[in-house]
Formats: C-alpha cells, sequence, structure tokens
C-alpha cells in the first residue's frame, strides 16, 4: 500500500470515528469502510476534489445527456443490507453509500422484516446462508409476496441459482463480487 493512499484511509477512518460519536472498539468497521471508499475512488477514478462532479453539473447545465459513469442514483432510493457476515454487510453497505444510495442493514431475516415493516424500501440485498427461522430465500419469498415493488437480490459465495430456483423478480449475485457488479445488478433490477 502506497503511503498516500495508507495516509489517506486513516484520515478518512478517522473522520468517520469522530462522525459516530468516537467510539470504541469499531476501528476495523472504520477502516474497512475507508478501505472500500478509496477502493471505489480509485475505480470510478472520482478525484478527491469532486471535479468529476463539477463536469457533470456542468454537462446538465448545457443540456447534454450524462454519460454512463456520471449518472448518479436517486438519492432516496433505500437499500436494505442483509448478511450475518459483519464485514461483507459493512463493505457493502459502503459501497452503496459511496454511489449516492440510503442504505440500511440487518443481520438476518428477522432483522430484515422489521425494517421493511418500518418504512418503504427500493431494494433489498439479501445473503442465502443466515442464521434464525428464515434464510435469504424465504426473505426473499416473503418480500415478493408482501411488497412486491420491491427488488430483490440473492448473493451466496456457496451455491450459484439460476432465475427458475429463484423466483420471478429476484436477481441472483454471487460472492464475492466486486462493487461495480453489485451496484450494476442492483440498476439492472430496477
Amino acid at each position: 500500500m502506497s503511503d498516500e493512499r495508507h495516509e489517506w484511509i486513516s484520515k478518512r477512518a478517522y473522520g468517520l470515528w469522530e462522525e459516530n460519536g468516537r467510539q470504541w472498539g469499531r476501528d476495523q468497521e472504520y477502516w474497512l469502510r475507508a478501505s472500500s471508499a478509496r477502493d471505489h475512488m480509485e475505480k470510478t477514478r472520482a478525484s478527491p476534489d469532486g471535479r468529476e462532479v463539477l463536469a457533470r453539473r456542468d454537462r446538465l447545465a448545457a443540456g447534454l445527456e450524462p454519460s454512463p459513469s456520471e449518472r448518479v442514483p436517486d438519492r432516496h432510493q433505500k437499500v436494505l443490507i442483509v448478511d450475518d457476515e459483519p464485514v461483507l454487510r459493512f463493505a457493502a453497505v459502503s459501497t452503496l453509500e459511496d454511489a449516492g444510495y440510503l442504505a440500511m442493514e440487518a443481520a438476518n431475516a428477522s432483522e430484515a422484516l422489521i425494517w421493511l415493516r418500518m418504512q418503504k424500501v427500493d431494494a433489498v440485498i439479501t445473503d442465502i446462508n443466515m442464521p434464525g427461522e428464515m434464510d435469504g430465500l424465504g426473505l426473499a419469498a416473503k418480500v415478493r409476496q408482501l411488497w412486491p415493488e420491491t427488488r430483490v437480490i440473492v448473493t451466496s459465495g456457496l451455491v450459484s441459482l439460476r432465475a427458475s430456483d429463484i423466483g420471478e423478480g429476484v436477481r441472483f449475485l454471487r460472492k464475492p463480487y466486486e462493487e461495480s457488479a453489485l451496484l450494476g445488478t442492483l440498476a439492472d433490477a430496477a
């Protein structure tokens, strides 16, 4: 890791620590979120000073269509990440937040159903293998039954599923996935 990259991630992780009330014991979470943000910045060639944001604004002001890389999701779209692995869940949340989504998280299907009953969620991304009374496929079926307008993406690193295996209106994303694959699958499911 270069010194510049390490310094950037360190500063961002420290900023997250301060933003979240200086809570102790969450260093790894903040480091992973900062690393994910840096990875996203490098993959999208985003600049720390926001030059690409200004370029997008200027293109829109001139009446030009934004390029595919300049399209930004509706910042009011809520995405619920359901995964019992905290590191994977935090990484997905960070990726989605960096892309402009409002991301929420749940460690299992029971927590996810609480979120879904409390507020409208535009998409659910759930791991298949989770502890509890219901796995990810059961959660996907429940979401399709009770909230049919909510997009559903199921993920797994243990099994590979076809569309006929998971039901209508549900997408499958194999783990481990790249940030771009997560964002692309979410956009395609819209």
